[in-house]
C-alpha cells in the first residue's frame, strides 16, 4: 500500500534527482509544481469524499425523519377515521332506536295501549 509520504517521498525524489527532464516534464505537465502539491490534492479529495458522505448521510437522515412523521400522522388520521366511523355507527343506532321509541309513543298515544319494551329493538 503507497501511502501519501511514500508518495511525497517519491515525487521528491523525482524532482530533486539530476535524472531525466522527462520526469520534471511529465510532472510538470501534471500540474505538480512542488511534491507537496499531491499531498494537498489528496487531501483535497479526502475532504471532500468525507463532506459528501457527511452531506449524504444528514440528507438520508432528514428523509427518513420526514417519513417517520408522515406515517406517524397517517396512522393517527386512520385512526380518528375509524373512531369517527364507529360514533357514526353509533349514532346511526340511536337515531333509529329514538324513531322507533317516538313511533311507539306515538301509536300508544293513539291507541292507548302501553308500551312493549321488548319490541324496541335496533339492529
Amino acid at each position: 500500500m503507497v501511502t501519501n509520504a511514500g508518495c511525497t517521498g517519491i515525487l521528491e525524489k523525482m524532482l530533486t534527482s539530476k535524472g531525466s527532464g522527462r520526469q520534471k516534464a511529465a510532472l510538470a505537465a501534471l500540474g505538480v509544481k512542488h511534491p507537496i502539491d499531491i499531498g494537498e490534492k489528496f487531501m483535497e479529495k479526502v475532504l471532500a469524499t468525507l463532506l459528501g458522505v457527511l452531506m449524504g448521510g444528514l440528507v438520508t437522515w432528514f428523509v427518513a425523519v420526514q417519513r417517520m412523521n408522515y406515517d406517524r400522522k397517517k396512522e393517527r388520521r386512520e385512526l380518528v377515521l375509524t373512531k369517527y366511523e364507529s360514533l357514526h355507527e353509533e349514532l346511526e343506532n340511536l337515531k333509529a332506536y329514538v324513531g322507533q321509541y317516538t313511533s311507539q309513543l306515538l301509536s300508544e298515544l293513539a291507541t292507548g295501549e302501553p308500551i312493549q319494551p321488548k319490541e324496541l329493538t335496533v339492529g
